[in-house]
């Protein structure tokens, strides 16, 4: 029925219930998932209309957008390894 299962999750539990539906239809079809999780950066703009000259802060904006990324990374690695224990293919994108 389904070649792509396309899979939003942002870390909620409704993300968790949505990728549990998705593993079972896919298992039916032989499905390929891909699993979605969307960072939104953090525009210049937004410092700019703050009046934030200062570099520590902009620095302090990266450093937290960064471990974010890395957050979401681990995440999702661990989503795609629960696929592929169930044998499917699978991959994560952000």
């Amino acid at each position: 029925m389904y070649d792509t299962i396309l899979v939003p999750h942002g870390g909620t539990k409704a993300g968790d219930e949505a990728l549990r539906h998705a593993i079972h239809i896919a298992k039916l079809d032989s499905s390929k998932i891909i699993i979605l999780n969307v960072i939104e950066p953090w525009p210049e703009q937004n410092l700019e209309y703050w009046n934030v000259e200062n570099d520590s802060t902009k620095k302090q904006v990266e450093v937290i957008l960064s471990n974010m990324k890395d957050g979401v990374r681990k995440f999702l690695a661990e989503q795609v390894a629960q696929c592929r224990k169930e044998g499917l293919k699978c991959e994560g994108i952000f």
